[in-house]
């Protein structure tokens, strides 16, 4: 009797878990799928969201959306990450350099000022062609709680107050797993897909030396010296820039070499280069003969030092699944 009655307890605890599954909420059953995505191997592996400035409108592409371009509504989670993903290790001596005559690959580079509702994020970028750019993922979304960027303002060719151009962005991607990073995640979950795609409200209409783009995969396919630009707020903040004049501050260059793969992520990389706040965003590039300048990746934080990151900063690569992404924007114009 004894083991009848423990047989029938087993089955009623059952039914109402059963139960209490059915009677979930729709809004938390798609949140918990949201929030234990696994983590991909390949930035963009679990798609992006897209999201329009001008209408308030978001929705999200799975993987095999993205190339395609379609997309369907999904509601996003929003992180608890405590620090601000930035780049900011100066590794040995500082030997970036300030811009006053941009180098035509400088042309294209452009300075970001994005305004969330706790206040402006000052970061760099590329153009990929007159109608779009590419930078950090957390210069269009902010994982701290502010959401999605409520304006951005780009200055092209940018450095002391002169630019090429100015225009606005409109519309922008970003990585699905950086933004539905939670908790204090970032370092382990969200750093690697923390891109952007932004779409500028009316083209470049004058001709701007441009980057080329190289697909890699991982950091042994990247060797030799590589350069990047970018409008760092140490250097700027010294020449008594202040973070109030941000569209005054002026471009630094720089060079070094990559290390090596972070852990088992492949489409995220350790390097030297000096970089800091300011430059999140920034193109990674290199020399290839037959290519000419290549963009290669993107600067997006420093490392985790709990996880054994050491003195070096991260950047994404631009990867076959990315540099698909960006392929299908730039058809789209």
């Amino acid at each position: 009797m004894k083991t009848h009655l423990n047989k029938l307890a087993a089955i009623a605890i059952c039914v109402a878990l059963v139960l209490s599954l059915i009677q979930m909420p729709a809004s938390a059953s798609e949140e918990l799928e949201l929030n234990t995505i696994e983590v991909s191997a390949l930035a963009g592996s679990n798609g992006a969201y897209h999201y329009n400035l001008i209408t308030g409108e978001g929705s999200y592409s799975s993987p095999e959306e993205c190339v395609s371009g379609s997309a369907s509504s999904v509601p996003a989670s929003r992180g608890l990450q405590e620090e601000q993903p930035e780049p900011h290790i100066i590794i040995g001596s500082d030997n970036r350099q300030m811009v006053t005559s941009l180098l035509e690959r400088e042309e294209s580079t452009c300075l970001i000022g994005a305004r969330f509702k706790t206040g402006v994020k000052i970061g760099t970028g590329w153009l990929l062609d007159n109608n779009y750019l590419m930078t950090a993922g957390h210069m269009a979304y902010d994982i701290l709680g502010s959401g999605d960027a409520e304006h951005i303002a780009v200055f092209i060719g940018a450095t002391g107050g002169t630019y090429k151009q100015y225009r606005l962005a409109t519309e922008y991607d970003v990585g699905a797993d950086y933004k539905n990073n939670t908790g204090e995640l970032y370092y382990g979950f969200g750093m690697y897909d923390d891109w952007a795609i932004v779409k500028l409200a009316t083209p470049v209409n004058r001709t701007v030396g441009m980057l080329s783009r190289h697909t890699v995969n991982s950091a042994s396919e990247m060797k030799g010296v590589y350069y990047t630009q970018g409008y760092p707020a140490d250097r700027n903040h010294a020449m008594g820039k202040t973070d109030d004049e941000w569209n005054k501050w002026y471009m630094f260059r720089t060079s070094g070499t990559i290390k090596a793969d972070r852990s088992r992520f492949l489409s995220l990389v350790a390097t030297n280069i000096d970089i800091y706040k300011g430059q999140s965003g920034s193109p990674i590039y290199c020399y290839r003969s037959g290519e000419g300048y290549c963009a290669e990746g993107i600067v997006v934080s420093d490392g985790d030092a709990d996880a054994g990151d050491g003195d070096r900063n991260f950047i994404i690569l631009l990867n076959t699944w990315l540099q698909d992404r960006i392929n299908w924007h730039l058809q789209e114009g």
